[in-house]
């Protein structure tokens, strides 16, 4: 961090966490252990580009002796923002998870076929269509999920782009080494 402009790091961050995010949108519920493993292993990566630059920004623009309230103010926007973009996250989820139950229910053109088939492995009338219902959920919550990473994808990639408004940060100086 003190060889490079933070900005740097912390758009490369960005950019590596909005590729993972991205690459979350292919999922679906057949995905084994090891499918997921790359996308936890990219954001493993791109914790530390972005995590620590961003920190160090927020409390190299300050005087030495306003550091400590800088940290801990910076902390507390950091949880407040975490806080609220959960809330935000969270709702658009459930919302889409009923939007896309709605269009993945109109695309049902013969669910009475579909209830057949439940009752033909030995189902019940009322059995088939709890399992009906069940398989459309879980389908639409795995598009929501999939809708969601897409949205954050995207807002991280903008989010590398308006890290460069960001005052430049003071590179480190070395200072010369003593003379005897």
């Amino acid at each position: 961090m003190s060889k490079v402009d933070q900005r740097l790091l912390i758009c490369v961050g960005m950019l590596i966490l909005a590729g993972g995010t991205l690459y979350r949108i292919g999922f679906n519920q057949q995905m084994t252990f090891w499918q997921l493993v790359p996308a936890q292993l990219i954001l493993g990566l791109s914790l530390p580009f972005w995590f620590l630059p961003i920190m160090s920004l927020t409390v190299s623009t300050v005087k030495a002796e306003e550091t400590a309230a800088a940290a801990g103010l910076s902390n507390f926007i950091r949880t407040m923002a975490t806080a609220v973009a959960v809330a935000i996250g969270t709702t658009y989820w459930l919302d889409d998870t009923v939007r896309s139950r709605v269009a993945l229910v109109g695309e049902l053109h013969r669910p009475a076929s579909l209830l057949t088939a439940f009752e033909q492995i030995g189902r019940t009338p009322p059995q088939a269509l709890r399992s009906l219902g069940n398989l459309v959920q879980s389908q639409s919550v795995m598009l929501a999920t999939n809708h969601l990473c897409f949205a954050v994808g995207v807002m991280l990639a903008i989010a590398a782009g308006v890290v460069w408004l960001m005052p430049r940060p003071p590179l480190a100086t070395t200072a010369p080494a003593p003379t005897h």
